[in-house]
């Protein structure tokens, strides 16, 4: 019997299975996560918050006495995921023309990817501490931030910031690092 087989009949049992849950979890993640990836979904924190959402709607809404076989469990998990992209997807498409109005308001035009542009450049560089003291303890919040893996979204809900404002930041800070003369 197949993982996905085993958690279906353990879910019609009972549908607070644990050992349920994590075989769906088990089961589906292979086809899920190339479902992601072939939709454009490529970073590995997105396409597992993407995988965790499609997991909590199948908690919430999945009548599992319904799925009868692997293949219709997967066709619906594969719909359900399908949804949850495409609303990932409108959701960032939004925060992205809101960071574009913001920064052309404030004069520039952020990279997207600027983040990585001043990660990279804070490792080259090997920014010593003293340079980092002569940073606002904002900007040395911006940059244990990005070391520390956080996302322009995550260091933004951190901050309680729009994501084009932290955009901006990393733009500004940027220009400064480069004006050290590192």
């Amino acid at each position: 019997m197949s993982t996905l087989a085993q958690a279906l009949s353990l879910l019609q049992a009972d549908r607070k299975s644990e050992e349920g849950w994590r075989l769906l979890y088990l089961g589906l993640r292979p086809t899920l996560v190339t479902r992601f990836f072939r939709g454009g979904v490529h970073q590995r924190s997105d396409v597992e918050d993407l995988y965790q959402n499609t997991l909590l709607r199948l908690f919430e809404y999945a009548d599992f006495m319904q799925l009868h076989s692997e293949g219709e469990i997967k066709a619906y998990s594969t719909t359900i995921a399908s949804r949850v992209m495409i609303d990932w997807l409108v959701k960032r498409k939004k925060a992205a023309e809101q960071g574009l109005e913001e920064a052309s308001q404030a004069g520039v035009s952020p990279d997207p990817r600027e983040e990585e542009t001043l990660l990279a450049a804070i490792h080259a560089r090997d920014v010593p501490p003293e340079v980092l003291a002569l940073l606002t303890k904002e900007d040395r919040k911006l940059i244990d931030l990005l070391t520390s893996g956080y996302t322009t979204a995550g260091i933004a809900n951190e901050l309680g910031l729009k994501p084009g404002s932290v955009r901006v930041r990393f733009h500004r800070l940027r220009q400064r690092l480069a004006g050290l003369k590192l």
